[in-house]
């Protein structure tokens, strides 16, 4: 993998918009994280498509070389460049240049102060204004008024690219070269100067860290060979995970373990070069198609808390802050009215025994975004996406009619998890085979590309394997004593199947395969049943999966075990069928008896990130002193240009003579005489020398008089006193 940055400045002002507005200020705002402006990654790897095409049609390249650099539609091989967003790099501050780096840890800063969004923009960016003309009358149309944000021009945005190393690598490097020296505009109207870029791309080189050693994992023995080993995937970029019903669907609060398995199976299939065969290796098909391991769903983590679905025992009080545990015992005899938790929780046990303690259930909500894009149409002379239907301007201006609806282009957008996010998960399996896993992730440098659009703006995942065992869905470590009664909560989807082989979301078969795996006898005293459709993907035929209906996450099943199993032994395997995508683990609760007698009561809480992990004190980003200084600034000019205002409010009433006997024009020329400062003079010292060679004597006493009060003082509060003064002459004529 060779690495390079794509440096790109701004010779004009730039829009990059998004399709978001300010109520009642902005029109068209820009993308941007946090406040910094930034240009996404897919308008990046577009632009530069596109002067690929041009240049295509100019013989300056030939077309299988660009699609080897960019990949091309109906693929089923992904293309071998990954570009980043770009991100602010330098930033001009009068005869000096402000330099960001480190900018994930400027954007962890800037969440964690009291820094808005909107007052960083600002600091980077200014406001235009444009009106449509009518044709007839070259007036301007009425409600046609637009307000548009747009970066400072100067500034400079840098973006990571990387390229896979192939054996034509050199062609796909000058390949992208050229595109990039190409590449002069950007965003929006860049036909009325708007988007003037110069882009520059460094020398691909290998990273200094090519690869990590990944030694040996601590795992976690389970019996039988099998070991356990939890992993951390920490978002570098923002994911697509597709919902269930698709990409149309919301994206999912989770990463699932088929996600995973096809990941990894990759990996394997390109160190190996098992190519379309792979299916022959006996190791790969052990590993990916028969469950040799299972690849566990990767849960929202925060701090040393471990999210999942919350089980359905767990309802929470209708218009109250309260819930109930109704696995240990009926509903509540008051006239409670309950509804179901949805989302992610963790319930923590209280650390007191008395009977005033009570567990806290957290409720987690995984951040994500929406990001809006477009596909142009296949006519590159339109410059932007027609639709479903030709629009009447487009006919109007007679545009061609794009008969196949597919080369109209397309507005979509995608929901995303937000970067910074962590989840956790766990690989089970023979310990050769998850160590293989390991090693194969640290040959990548433990960084691997998963879910949608992995070629630009999302899908780069950090995968760190750990020692640490994280409880998930309630604290406290498994319990390994013998339980008679034990609340099975499913964490994640479970697949049963019938004596005949065919889906089957019933108990019963549960029942069945604990008993024929521990040896025991199992009856089911309560149940709370959700239910759900596993689908997918299979990339190798490129065939959707059959829909199998299972039980969903958050399923409970309250069953009596004879003789008594422990809790820690139901949750070291994975049930069901289709364990390998992650699909049957489960979180043991042993009960006692006497336990499901009655309700257990719990208070609800909204978990948020600082509190559950505190980070280390870490000095201010150079940026964040940049701009508390520009603020400091900013409210200096503030109250300077007050105080001109109200010292000419004074000299208006002290020296009533003199001001009337000074015209409106004579205030315009003290005005510009102050602008002219030497770097030597003072804008006073300018003005007072410029006043003395004013030849009137009644003139030059009475401009005298009124510039007196600027003694000592800045430009900044000569100017605003200057400027009332004008404002004054202008009213009283």
């Amino acid at each position: 993998m060779k690495s390079g940055w794509l440096d790109i400045e701004l010779r004009s002002e730039l829009t990059t918009g998004t399709g978001d507005t300010l109520n009642g200020l902005v029109d068209i705002d820009i993308a941007h994280v946090h406040g910094l402006p930034v240009i996404p990654a897919k308008r990046l790897k577009g632009a530069l498509l596109e002067v690929g095409k041009e240049m295509v049609d100019w013989g300056l390249l030939k077309a299988r070389d660009l699609y080897a650099v960019f990949g091309k539609a109906g693929l089923d091989v992904s293309s071998p460049l990954q570009i980043h967003d770009a991100h602010l790099y330098q930033i001009p501050d009068g005869s000096s240049t402000q330099v960001v780096e480190h900018v994930p840890e400027l954007l962890r800063q800037l969440r964690e102060s009291e820094w808005q969004g909107q007052e960083v923009l600002e600091a980077f960016t200014d406001l235009h204004t444009r009106t449509a003309i009518d044709e007839q009358d070259g007036s301007a149309k009425e409600g046609n008024l637009r307000t548009v944000r747009a970066v400072n021009k100067g500034i400079v945005l840098r973006s990571y690219v990387e390229l896979d190393e192939e054996v034509n690598s050199e062609v796909l490097e000058n390949t992208l070269q050229m595109c990039v020296k190409g590449l002069r505009h950007l965003g929006l109207a860049s036909t009325r100067g708007s988007g003037e870029v110069r882009c520059k791309l460094t020398k691909f080189s290998y990273p200094k860290e090519e690869l990590v050693q990944s030694g040996t994992a601590v795992m976690k023995e389970l019996g039988d060979g099998r070991v356990e080993l939890p992993f951390h995937l920490e978002l570098e970029q923002p994911l697509v995970i597709a919902g269930r019903k698709g990409l149309a669907d919301r994206s999912e609060e989770w990463i699932p373990g088929s996600t995973l398995l096809g990941v990894f199976a990759e990996l394997y299939i390109r160190e190996y070069q098992c190519g379309q065969q792979a299916h022959e290796d006996e190791r790969f098909s052990r590993i990916f198609l028969r469950g040799g391991v299972s690849f566990g769903y990767a849960l929202p983590l925060v701090g040393s808390r471990v999210f999942a679905p919350s089980a359905a025992m767990w309802q929470q009080q209708k218009n109250a802050n309260d819930g109930f545990d109704l696995m240990r015992g009926s509903e509540p005899k008051t006239d409670t009215v309950l509804r179901n938790l949805d989302g992610m929780v963790h319930m923590a046990l209280p650390t007191s025994h008395t009977e005033q303690a009570k567990p806290t259930l957290y409720k987690y909500k995984v951040r994500k975004q929406v990001r809006m894009h477009h596909a142009r149409a296949s006519n590159r002379a339109i410059g932007r996406a027609l639709g479903e239907k030709q629009p009447a301007d487009a006919q109007k201006q007679g545009v061609p009619l794009q008969q196949d609806s597919a080369n109209r282009g397309q507005l979509f957008q995608y929901e995303a998890i937000e970067a910074g996010q962590r989840f956790y998960g766990v690989l089970q399996g023979r310990r050769e085979d998850v160590q293989l896993l390991v090693d194969l992730a640290a040959k990548y440098r433990n960084r691997l590309r998963m879910g949608r659009s992995r070629t630009a703006e999302y899908g780069n995942v950090h995968f760190v394997p750990r020692h640490d065992f994280c409880p998930v869905l309630l604290s406290g470590e498994p319990a390994r004593e013998p339980s008679a009664f034990v609340a099975l909560s499913f964490v994640t989807p479970m697949l049963l199947l019938d004596e005949s082989g065919r889906p089957d979301p019933a108990p019963r078969w549960l029942q069945k395969q604990i008993t024929d795996k521990l040896g025991c006898d199992v009856e089911v005293k309560a149940a709370q049943l959700r239910y759900t459709t596993l689908s997918g993907y299979n990339a190798k035929w490129r065939l959707p999966k059959p829909q199998n209906a299972a039980l969903d996450a958050g399923t409970t099943l309250i069953v009596k075990l004879t003789p008594p199993i422990a809790a820690e032994k139901l949750e070291s395997m994975f049930w069901g069928w289709d364990t390998g995508e992650g699909n049957g683990q489960v979180r043991a609760i042993p009960l006692a008896e006497e336990q499901l007698q009655q309700a257990q009561s719990f208070t609800l809480s909204a978990v948020k990130l600082e509190e559950s992990q505190p980070v280390e004190e870490a000095s201010a980003h150079p940026l964040l002193i940049w701009l508390a200084k520009r603020r400091q600034d900013k409210l200096w000019i503030l109250e300077q240009q007050a105080a001109g205002v109200e010292c000419a409010e004074r000299t208006v009433s002290n020296f009533a003579d003199a001001f009337k006997s000074v015209g409106l024009t004579k205030i315009q020329q003290m005005r510009l005489w102050a602008k002219t400062t030497n770097d030597n003079q003072s804008s006073y010292e300018t003005l007072q020398k410029q006043v003395e060679e004013i030849e009137q004597s009644q003139t030059n006493q009475a401009c005298m008089k009124l510039i007196q009060p600027c003694e000592n003082k800045s430009s900044v509060f000569i100017q605003s006193y200057l400027r009332a003064l004008e404002l004054k002459a202008r009213g009283r004529k």
